[in-house]
Parts: structure tokens; C-alpha cells; sequence
């Protein structure tokens, strides 16, 4: 399919989202991968990528188990005073809203140009908790 300038819409977003961002990013460190870190930091997600046999550098798909989901109460903190990452990362802190926007922009395409799935579950270890708002709407 082709719009009205004739160049495919995938043409268009090559040009418009750099690698590993697929979302209007207003700062240049936090990528998919850094929300992703968040999410596996806080032990909030376990993530198991699946490559493709004939292509190992092509995931085509991704296991997700939900192990928790923290509330703003179980943060322990004000939301806007940062953590640090327990291991080493270009940007080494994040707050309470760039863990709220992690469960968003980790899950965006992993790969613009090639199919990949994902497959969520709540792990064996979720424990029955209350979910926050936020996370419904997600």
C-alpha cells in the first residue's frame, strides 16, 4: 500500500524512527531497551526470546512472564526520586514514571521490518496483588 507521496508507509517510518525506537522519544538515552531493563531490574518480568533457526540475530518471538506489577505504595519512594540500576547502563537511574511507561514502550515492535509476537502470562510466582489503574488500561 502506498500513500499519496508513493512511497510505502514502512518507507516512511525507516526514515522517521531511528533503530530501537518506534515512539516519539523526548529523551535520547531511553530506548525499548532501557525500558526493558527497567522491567527486568525490578524483577517485574522474566523475558525469553525466541530467534529465528535460520536467521539467530532475528527474534520472531518473545515469552513475557509477569512476575509483578508495582504499585506507587509498594515503591517506597516518592515517584520522581530515582533508582539506580543494579548493573551497569548508559543511563543509570529511572523513577516511578519510567517504570509506568516501560510496560508501554517495551512491547512496541522489536524489529520495524519483520514480524515478531509476543506471549504474555502471569508467572507461577505472580501473587495475587491489587493491579494498579495504570496497568488496566495497558
Amino acid at each position: 500500500m502506498q500513500n499519496k507521496f508513493g512511497q510505502p508507509p514502512l518507507d516512511i517510518a525507516k526514515r522517521v524512527f531511528y533503530p530501537d525506537w518506534h515512539y516519539y522519544i523526548n529523551h535520547a538515552q531511553k530506548t525499548q531497551t532501557y525500558y526493558e531493563f527497567i522491567l527486568v531490574d525490578t524483577d517485574s518480568i522474566k523475558i525469553n526470546p525466541k530467534p529465528d533457526p535460520k536467521n539467530p540475530r532475528l527474534i520472531t518471538h518473545t515469552s513475557v512472564f509477569i512476575q509483578k506489577i508495582i504499585t506507587l505504595s509498594e515503591w517506597g519512594q516518592n515517584p520522581h526520586h530515582f533508582k539506580q540500576f543494579t548493573a551497569s547502563f548508559d543511563l543509570p537511574i529511572y523513577n516511578y514514571f519510567n517504570y509506568v511507561d516501560a510496560w508501554k514502550y517495551t512491547f512496541l515492535f522489536k524489529n520495524i521490518e519483520d514480524r515478531h509476537s509476543w506471549f504474555f502470562c502471569f508467572d507461577k510466582t505472580f501473587k495475587k496483588q491489587t493491579i494498579p489503574y495504570w496497568f488496566i488500561d495497558w
